[in-house]
């Protein structure tokens, strides 16, 4: 059997009391079917946020998104619910649900959702620079967001464009940018 200094001894303890407490701790998730999760996992705070999205709690949807905008992912597993909430808390930033407009920083969180693939962002940009109305309408970039939202879109399996108008939509949109 080890024999440990007193220092060690102490050193020991302490560690073994602050792993104890932080076990205590870590609440785990209030979602159904994750209860197995920690409070923190990033899918426990993307559905968080999607329930407390669908009970029309915007403020708690935001908050709990922008967590998981904010992690720093160990692996490229929950990159897409990472990728989804920042889309999400974006259309919260721009609309000033639950939270201060942000326009600015809702743009931001959609252009960097949209280089890794996410295909609502960059739907959400063709619309805010390519609505005539809009403060930040800028053509050239329209085209290229519309473009690429349409092809993304048109990707999708028939399944996940059931119902969807977004095609319709961004149709609407390149027609208009097409005129002078």
């Amino acid at each position: 059997m080890p024999v440990f200094s007193p220092r060690t001894a102490r050193f020991v303890a302490g560690l073994l009391v602050t792993v104890a407490t932080a076990s205590a701790a870590a609440a785990n998730c209030d979602v159904p079917k994750l209860e197995q999760v920690d409070a923190a996992d990033p899918q426990c705070l993307y559905f968080t946020g999607t329930g407390a999205y669908r009970e029309k709690d915007f403020a708690t949807s935001a908050r709990v998104w922008g967590q998981l905008v904010e992690l720093k992912l160990p692996t490229i597993e929950h990159r897409h619910l990472q990728l989804d909430a920042a889309n999400n808390l974006g259309f919260l930033l721009f609309t000033g649900k639950g939270v201060d407009k942000d326009r600015k920083r809702a743009i931001r969180l959609w252009e960097d959702a949209s280089a890794y693939g996410q295909e609502e962002s960059t739907y959400h940009l063709c619309h805010v620079y390519g609505d005539r109305d809009s403060p930040d309408f800028k053509r050239e970039v329209a085209l290229i967001y519309c473009r690429e939202a349409h092809r993304r879109y048109e990707r999708l399996s028939e399944e996940e464009r059931s119902g969807n108008e977004v095609i319709d939509r961004i149709d609407v949109y390149l027609e208009d940018l097409a005129k002078p």
